[in-house]
C-alpha cells in the first residue's frame, strides 16, 4: 500500500496538470481490488494493474473515460494518440476498443501493448 501511495504522489507531481486525473476509482496501479475502490484489473492488457470501474455505459464513467467492452465492461481512459496514455506510464498506448453499449462503435482508449 505504501508502495502505491509513493507511486501516485510521484504521478501527481508529474502529470499533476494533466486533463487525466489518478485515482483509486480509475487509474491507479493495484495489485487486487482493495487497492481500488471498485476493482482491479490485472494483465498484459493493464501494466501494473489498472483501477477501474464495472459499467455498462459511458454515463458510469468518471470523466474522460468511455466504458469498453472488456472484463464484462470496465471505464478506461479516452485518448486521442498514445502520449494522452504516458500518464499511466510504460506500456500503455492509445487503441481502438469496442464501446460496450453499442457493439458497432468503437473508441479510443488507453489500453496495454
Amino acid at each position: 500500500m505504501q508502495r502505491l501511495s509513493v507511486a501516485l504522489a510521484v504521478l501527481f507531481l508529474l502529470f499533476g496538470c494533466s486533463s487525466s486525473a489518478v485515482s483509486r476509482e480509475l487509474g491507479a496501479q493495484c495489485n487486487d481490488n482493495s487497492d481500488c475502490d471498485d476493482r482491479c484489473v490485472s494483465g498484459a492488457d493493464y501494466p501494473d494493474g489498472l483501477c477501474t470501474v464495472s459499467c455498462g455505459s459511458d454515463r458510469e464513467c468518471p470523466g474522460g473515460a468511455r466504458c469498453i467492452d472488456k472484463e464484462g465492461g470496465i471505464c478506461l481512459f479516452s485518448c486521442t494518440d498514445t502520449a494522452d496514455c504516458e500518464f499511466l506510464g510504460q506500456g500503455w498506448k492509445c487503441k481502438s476498443k469496442d464501446l460496450r453499449s453499442d457493439d458497432q462503435m468503437e473508441v479510443m482508449v488507453c489500453f496495454g501493448e
